[in-house]
């Protein structure tokens, strides 16, 4: 989905993205958290450096990791080098 405002073309990727997660997903899949937290251990990196890299503050990262939310598999899956946000999900 996209705007144009002044010749500029915004994409709404987060609304994409959460669409296509609600359809494509089944209910019952989840935030991989052990993978999440285990690759940030391998790298020597913290839940705030990936709030830093993401662009979000940390309470969302936390949020995403404790409620195991499907809304933080996408941005997440970028900043840890992920090409597909399904390798993030059980």
């Amino acid at each position: 989905m996209a705007c144009q405002e002044n010749n500029v073309i915004f994409f709404h990727r987060e609304i994409y993205l959460d669409t296509a997660l609600i359809f494509y997903y089944k209910a019952d899949m989840e935030l991989n958290t052990k993978k999440i937290e285990s690759e940030l251990k391998r790298t020597g990196k913290s839940k705030y450096w990936l709030a830093k890299k993401i662009g979000v503050p940390i309470q969302n990262v936390l949020y995403w990791m404790k409620t195991k939310s499907l809304k933080g598999a996408d941005p997440i899956a970028v900043a840890l080098g992920y090409e597909d946000p399904k390798d993030l999900i059980r």
